[in-house]
């Protein structure tokens, strides 16, 4: 299974079957064959083929646009994506995922204005979202190399009371790019030494509070130091390899990649990037 476990897709398959046994023509088995199809397979085209017949049944549902979008985004057809999240957004213009949506794939298309207009009405919608934040920082930090507008729109998030692991990250990463190591260490001890950030689009490179560590004090040219976190950030990279799901697998073993590169073990780098690169080709993923 490329998505999802492999028992989780078992048993979404058997519950799918019930339910066809039930009503082949009910308007949500098509909209969940489609997610099944596309988070357990990245069958695109399968997923597609459900969709398209939910919208024949229900044209303007929402619920159908807005995952037509999802798929076409990861088939990497970016601006029918785009297409069909805009057509839900006119049906249903205070449905923050939409929003959350339209801003990864104008970001995708380096769409800097549209992008961050979306990205703002997610936080208006929303404003107790931590990833409406985070991915507003990913923004203004990606498309426009603003630092100090990305880290203002963390402060946002935390003048609205949120306390979340992935701004922690965010924090820490935008010190690191501004060359403030102190501040970076200071924020690091935040994060759990034992917790792989999750993964996504929009987070940092860095998985782990060693990386980020290590970093810092390699920017303050402390070899040793930043030689042992990278060490301490294998050790647990490692780990979480052997158990990663099959959704985790690839990003992981690529980040587990950069350290072993970093540490100077080359077969070992080149051995987990190509995994990574196996289990989850662009060709496979776009996004």
């Amino acid at each position: 299974m490329s998505g999802q476990s492999s028992d989780l897709c078992d048993e979404a398959a058997e519950s799918l079957e019930s339910a066809r046994s039930l009503d082949p023509d009910l308007f949500d088995l098509r909209v969940d064959t489609g997610l099944y199809y596309y988070r357990c397979h990245l069958d695109y085209e399968a997923a597609l083929a459900s969709i398209d017949t939910a919208l024949l049944i229900a044209p303007n549902s929402v619920e159908a646009l807005e995952v037509y979008g999802i798929i076409l985004r990861r088939a990497g057809r970016f601006q029918e994506s785009v297409d069909a999240h805009l057509r839900a957004v006119e049906l249903s213009p205070r449905y923050a995922d939409l929003h959350w949506h339209l801003k990864s794939s104008y970001a995708l298309l380096r769409n800097l204005p549209a992008t961050r207009k979306h990205a703002e009405q997610a936080i208006a919608l929303v404003p107790t979202q931590h990833y409406a934040y985070t991915d507003a920082a990913w923004v203004y930090y990606r498309l426009s190399g603003d630092l100090q507008m990305a880290r203002g729109v963390l402060e946002r998030a935390r003048d609205a009371g949120i306390e979340e692991l992935r701004l922690d990250a965010w924090e820490v990463w935008l010190a690191l790019l501004q060359g403030e190591a102190e501040v970076a260490i200071e924020v690091a001890a935040a994060i759990p030494s034992d917790v792989v950030i999750p993964s996504f689009m929009w987070y940092p490179p860095l998985r782990t509070r060693y990386q980020f560590l290590a970093a810092a004090y390699g920017q303050l040219g402390e070899r040793d130091r930043h030689l042992a976190y990278l060490d301490s950030a294998s050790v647990l990279l490692s780990r979480e390899v052997q158990e990663a799901t099959a959704r985790e697998a690839p990003s992981l073993r690529s980040a587990l990649a950069v350290v072993y590169a970093k540490l100077g073990r080359e077969r070992d780098a080149e051995r987990e990037g190509r995994a990574a690169t196996n289990l989850l080709p662009p060709s496979r993923d776009a996004w």
